[in-house]
């Protein structure tokens, strides 16, 4: 078979030796006007893309936002019985030699474009870098995942959960998940760091301290939490106690869920607002580079039309 090559090279060879056409002065040119064009027409692109993805992510941000704040009297409502004895019993052992073991639990995103709401989470839990060091942690989301790793130099969670962002996740898949991390991890608290959606400008990082079956068993806690609660055929057993931190843990990964969803979407939308901006202003000034392309084309040809004729004009004299 031929090689194009062969043939190719006389060719090449017969266009080198021919004479250089003389290339004009001025600075630019049609094939950089053509350049400029196609990155203008290319940010005009863009600006369509991201002006579709914020209407977009802004009737989604709403019904996340109804969805965060129906599911929050849901949790609230059981865990401010709890929280409150918690907090009595860590202000009392923070003095003492014993410690509470806890597991972190980072709650990321599992999509991207939706700015820095996965880094000012990964910002939060860098200054708690004293309090978590040591402690066994746990990832929920891909690009979360993906933040830690690259902020945090020793970060090796002992689970990982990845796509519970990319479809809506259910409360009994959430439960499943919290049935896994119980039975697989062993703490007396499980703090949840998620980001708590606030309006659909601002969000904040937020923390849950979920306590395990044994460390409602120990001291005071049991009969503290369980003060309110009562059953028509007597008191409150350790079943029912299992019962109850199994729902409490369940319905805290679903607050974090739903508030992570909502701040996610919330963060997206306004990123793709700024990246609308930002193309607004590119555009603009590939405008202006445009115009002064085409203008220095047109004074230069025109510099040389005039040029020419006066050329012209003196031969006829001189030949006369």
């Amino acid at each position: 078979m031929l090689n194009r090559a062969v043939f190719a090279r006389p060719v090449v060879q017969k266009n080198a030796n021919q004479p250089r056409v003389a290339q004009r002065a001025y600075p630019g040119g049609k094939g950089e006007l053509k350049q400029v064009s196609l990155r203008r027409a290319g940010c005009r692109m863009v600006k369509k893309i991201t002006g579709t993805m914020k209407l977009v992510a802004a009737a989604k941000a709403r019904t996340l936002e109804n969805e965060a704040k129906h599911a929050t009297p849901f949790f609230t409502g059981l865990f401010k019985v709890v929280e409150e004895n918690i907090k009595d019993e860590l202000a009392k052992k923070s003095g003492k030699a014993e410690e509470v073991k806890r597991v972190h639990l980072y709650f990321g995103t599992d999509k991207g474009l939706c700015g820095p709401i996965n880094t000012q989470l990964t910002r939060a839990l860098l200054k708690e870098k004293e309090i978590i060091e040591g402690d066994e942690m746990i990832s929920v989301g891909e690009k979360g995942f993906s933040a830690m790793t690259a902020n945090l130099k020793v970060f090796n969670p002992q689970l990982t959960f990845h796509q519970t962002g990319r479809k809506d996740t259910s409360f009994t898949e959430l439960g499943v998940m919290s049935d896994v991390i119980m039975e697989t991890m062993e703490y007396d608290v499980l703090t949840i760091w998620y980001n708590k959606f606030i309006n659909a400008a601002s969000y904040k990082v937020s923390a849950i301290n979920v306590p395990s079956f044994k460390y409602m068993t120990q001291g005071n806690i049991r009969s503290k939490c369980l003060k309110d609660f009562d059953r028509d055929d007597g008191d409150v057993n350790n079943n029912d106690l299992r019962d109850l931190v199994e729902f409490m843990t369940a319905t805290a990964l679903n607050q974090a869920y739903k508030q992570t969803l909502a701040s996610e979407m919330a963060s997206r939308q306004a990123a793709m607002e700024n990246a609308t901006k930002n193309a607004d202003e590119l555009i603009r000034k590939l405008n202006l580079k445009f115009n002064q392309i085409r203008q220095n084309i047109i004074t230069t040809e025109l510099v040389e039309i005039t040029s020419g004729a006066k050329v012209i004009k003196a031969r006829k004299e001189d030949a006369a």
